[in-house]
């Protein structure tokens, strides 16, 4: 692997943190989360950012779901690393997402930081069926 990412990787890169510096209020789910699906290149990101509880899941996996059908990303980067926890209704959400993108031939990666996040990923074993990574980044740079 490089040392160096490829020149488009380090343009995609920052799109993303531009990205994430716009992320706005009508991201949010509730006052605790919020939560954004963007397109990346070839990446859809999936970023949830805060405490993602109970309330508005169905509408967005309702969102993911026409975009993951009608987008032809190879990759679906399950983007963690803001999370501080994440409840079973919104995990069960995120697990059927990331089923829909693999079975429809897509690679799915998940990056978090926090030790609740990953262990209930961990509960559920999705950190075992789809790649971990330390950040967006380095899925950027190795894609």
């Amino acid at each position: 692997m490089p040392s160096d990412p490829q020149p488009t990787s380090d343009v995609t890169t920052r799109r993303y943190r531009r990205m994430i510096e716009e992320f706005n209020e009508s991201s949010a789910v509730d006052r605790n989360c919020r939560m954004q699906l963007m397109s990346l290149g070839k990446h859809l990101v999936f970023k949830i950012e805060g405490r993602a509880t109970l309330t508005g899941y169905s509408a967005l996996a309702t969102k993911a779901m026409d975009v993951i059908n009608t987008r032809r990303s190879v990759s679906l980067i399950v983007d963690l690393s803001l999370c501080e926890s994440i409840a079973s209704s919104p995990l069960g959400v995120l697990g059927f997402v990331m089923m829909t993108f693999q079975r429809a031939g897509g690679r799915v990666y998940l990056v978090s930081s926090n030790e609740t996040v990953r262990k209930a990923l961990r509960i559920l074993g999705l950190d075992k069926v789809y790649e971990a990574r330390e950040s967006v980044d380095e899925i950027i740079a190795q894609a």
